[in-house]
């Protein structure tokens, strides 16, 4: 998966992997908006791997949450809190 280029242009950061049950994903309402992308995003692999391993721990899950309300969380704490 590619980013979205309105994403890009917007300076949306990239998330290399996020794992979502089949739920989720359905409830999202998004769609998929190019299935020929080719390869995913930079990093995506070594944040799969890194995931895979834990999850196989028993030490990682999978988001529940909306799509976009599990991004936001994502992004929120990798950048840190906000100043405002």
């Amino acid at each position: 998966m590619l980013a979205h280029p309105q994403a890009r242009e917007a300076g949306w950061p990239n998330v290399m992997h996020m794992a979502f049950c089949a739920t989720a994903l359905a409830d999202s309402g998004m769609r998929l908006f190019d299935d020929a992308a080719g390869s995913p995003v930079s990093g995506f692999e070594a944040g799969y791997a890194s995931w895979r391993e834990k999850h196989l721990a028993g030490e990682a899950g999978v988001f529940t949450l909306p799509l976009g309300a599990a991004y936001a969380a994502v992004t929120s704490v990798a950048n840190g809190p906000s100043r405002g």
